[in-house]
């Protein structure tokens, strides 16, 4: 069979510095999932189905694992405030 294509966030990260971790989010496809579920550039990604993202790679990783349509919760923090989206994830935009 055909391999399962990973899921995409629509969106390119960098590891956060710093004691906190978390994944920030640099630039938006415009069509991807991210900003579909209101994510913007400069948020910081703090979880993925509730389990903590350390940084850019752990994000990578986890998101290897999961196919397209899969529903799932980020957690972010903007601003100083932390929320919560639920987004399905998308094919990769070529």
């Amino acid at each position: 069979g055909r391999p399962t294509e990973p899921g995409s966030l629509g969106c390119v990260v960098r590891t956060l510095l710093g004691d906190l971790g978390g994944a920030v989010v640099m630039t938006l496809e415009p069509l991807g999932a991210a900003p579909q579920a209101g994510l913007q550039e400069a948020d910081v990604l703090e979880s993925l189905n509730g389990v903590p993202i350390l940084s850019a790679a752990m994000l990578q990783r986890m998101m290897a694992t999961l196919p397209v349509g899969t529903d799932v919760d980020i957690g972010y923090l903007r601003a100083g405030k932390h929320h919560n989206a639920k987004l399905r994830l998308r094919g990769k935009v070529v």
